[in-house]
């Protein structure tokens, strides 16, 4: 067990405010490829029902020349909570695959009970 709790690696250092010692070279999840993505702004319902999934839907269009999978990380947080929570987290991810100036809205799924 570590004594910093769940605080290690990304989750220390977002504890820290993001600006104390140094920053990570490269952001969680960041893979290389042959190719580049434009993601724009996410969608997701405004209220959903106690108990049910939330779907975010986030448009992908590959910019690049050459064909290339790409995959949309969600993250949450909690400002205020009385259980002790990382800063941040993963809740879901979804990939896709697409073509040089393939488009698709890909549908990342956050269960209810995250």
């Amino acid at each position: 067990m570590y004594s910093e709790g769940i605080h290690v690696g990304y989750r220390a250092w977002l504890k820290q405010q993001a600006g104390e010692g140094p920053a990570p070279a490269l952001p969680f999840g960041f893979g290389l490829g042959y190719t580049t993505f434009e993601l724009s702004a996410p969608h997701a319902p405004q209220s959903v029902p106690a108990g049910n999934d939330v779907v975010v839907h986030v448009p992908v269009r590959n910019t690049g020349s050459r064909s290339g999978r790409e995959v949309v990380q969600v993250y949450l947080e909690r400002v205020a909570s009385a259980v002790e929570r990382p800063v941040r987290w993963l809740a879901g991810y979804a990939g896709t695959h697409l073509a040089p100036g393939g488009t698709e809205s890909v549908e990342v799924r956050i269960p209810a009970f995250v």
